[in-house]
């Protein structure tokens, strides 16, 4: 992965961020997932793992909540039907977690590690 596919193309004030906007939403999403943005940390291990950002956004809008536990599921789920923030986990390597956060009005999604959020 030689550059960030997620990479804002003009400088920003909220440095150690970078954001893309999803226009349509894609055949088999779920939901849309709105502006993305990734921290520099998120950003670093993806890239250390070789993966792509892009992937694990899909995967958590198309509802693969398989590294979550039943109850963080189900709050999902409902938060899908009554309109509240969508939580992924996503185990990276032995020790490396990312989390994927989409906002309850659906407009941004944010790609971050535990210890930043």
């Amino acid at each position: 992965m030689n550059a960030n596919p997620l990479a804002f193309a003009a400088p920003r004030p909220d440095a150690g961020l970078r954001r893309r906007r999803c226009g349509t939403q894609a055949p088999g999403l779920v939901f849309n997932p709105g502006g993305v943005s990734i921290t520099d940390g998120a950003w670093s291990a993806m890239r250390r793992f070789d993966l792509d950002a892009t992937d694990l956004v899909r995967r958590h809008c198309m509802a693969d909540w398989s590294h979550m536990m039943p109850h963080d599921r189900q709050a999902n789920l409902d938060a899908l039907r009554r309109g509240g923030r969508i939580f992924s986990s996503f185990q990276l390597g032995p020790d490396v977690r990312v989390w994927v956060i989409t906002e309850a009005d659906r407009s941004s999604t944010s790609i971050v590690l535990p210890g930043e959020f």
